[in-house]
């Protein structure tokens, strides 16, 4: 599962248990309930760049942009329907009649990831249990 470097705090500390991905009609996401995924961080062209950990799918569904609601968004990170509709912009135009993923997870398994680089994506460190 590629998580966005922005999203990947959220996703280390448990803070963020949903993501949304793109859902063209007549697809068909190959993520299912309670497969496990490695969580990786997406680079670029949506490529894996580095490994985190393994995540537990709960559920995944199809739901319109425009039926997300507030609830909906704050567990994928956002604060508020407009910050999450902002930057869907960014790299798709909003219709409220086009379909997403919705994927429900929780995290499984950390791996450790390396200061040097969590400094270089600019994110602090989790604090890990021992």
């Amino acid at each position: 599962m590629l998580v966005p470097q922005n999203l990947l705090p959220g996703v280390l500390s448990g803070a963020i248990t949903v993501l949304f991905r793109d859902a063209p009609e007549g697809s068909r996401y190959p993520m299912r309930t309670g497969e496990q995924n490695v969580v990786a961080v997406s680079g670029k062209g949506n490529t894996c760049n580095r490994h985190f950990g393994v995540s537990n799918v709960q559920r995944c569904y199809r739901k319109y942009l425009g039926d997300l609601t507030l609830d909906d968004v704050i567990h994928a990170g956002y604060q508020s329907l407009d910050e999450f509709r902002e930057e869907w912009q960014q790299h798709k135009q909003w219709s409220d009649t086009d379909r997403i993923y919705v994927i429900e997870f929780e995290m499984l398994l950390l791996k450790r990831p390396g200061r040097q680089y969590l400094k270089e994506l600019g994110i602090k460190a989790p604090k890990f249990e021992r």
